[in-house]
């Protein structure tokens, strides 16, 4: 890697890192549309500086994840940041257990798992904030559960966190989205997972198999609905806009 490419990757690892230590909900989302946009100002400048990086031979993959019980969150997770950060996923299984990985080139690989690390620990710190102030308006004068409540104080959290989990993914691939929209037709293909990347991972996913059943959606209920919007609302906060690529 390049002095320039070291540049950028320690840029971005340097936001978000700041925004991790700030803890909050409206920096760390600041953060990731900051590093997609420091990843297409990459682009760029490669695509003018340095064709032979994509090379066939430079693709390889990382591991992102240890072998473990995947959430589906975590599954989402890695295909919301993998279709934005020029990269294919997959899952290493072994019996019950998986390993998220992804596939690309090797900037990308490193921006990537950076992204998605930083995007882990933020969604368990303000998912885990909002249930407990949730929780907080149910308990009794004493600080108990209330048992006149049809759910467990674990069920309720679980359904609560599942919900505000899914909205906030939700809300932050829909951010990255608006994001690529205000690009001109040119700059959007640098967003894209490479061509040559696309192809190798076809041939590789031939001898994939399945990991997981799939969860059957359902119905929400009233407050899981309440915490699956204020998840989305939260997943797409950000007030950050470019006028051009690199300001």
């Amino acid at each position: 890697m390049n002095n320039k490419n070291n540049r950028i990757i320690k840029k971005i690892k340097g936001l978000l890192a700041i925004s991790k230590d700030n803890a909050n909900d409206e920096e760390c989302q600041s953060a990731f549309v900051l590093a997609q946009k420091l990843m297409i100002q990459y682009q760029i400048d490669q695509s003018l500086i340095d064709e032979t990086i994509c090379s066939k031979k430079n693709i390889n993959e990382q591991e992102v994840t240890s072998l473990k019980k995947l959430y589906r969150w975590e599954r989402t997770l890695a295909a919301v940041v993998a279709n934005n950060f020029r990269v294919k996923h997959y899952i290493k299984v072994s019996g019950a257990r998986g390993k998220l990985i992804f596939y690309g080139l090797p900037n990308d690989l490193e921006l990537s798992k950076e992204v998605y690390i930083f995007a882990y620990e933020s969604i368990l710190y303000f998912s885990k904030q909002f249930v407990s102030n949730k929780i907080s308006e149910c308990l009794t004068s004493q600080g108990k559960w209330d048992k006149r409540r049809s759910q467990s104080r674990r069920a309720y959290s679980e359904s609560l966190k599942k919900a505000y989990i899914k909205g906030f993914l939700s809300g932050l691939n829909q951010k990255f989205s608006e994001q690529k929209s205000t690009l001109s037709n040119d700059v959007m293909l640098l967003t894209k997972v490479p061509e040559i990347v696309e192809e190798s991972y076809k041939e590789l996913s031939k001898s994939f198999s399945t990991y997981g059943n799939e969860e059957k959606e359902k119905k929400f209920t009233e407050e899981e609905l309440m915490a699956y919007l204020t998840g989305v609302k939260q997943g797409k906060r950000s007030d950050l806009k470019y006028a051009r690529i690199g300001d």
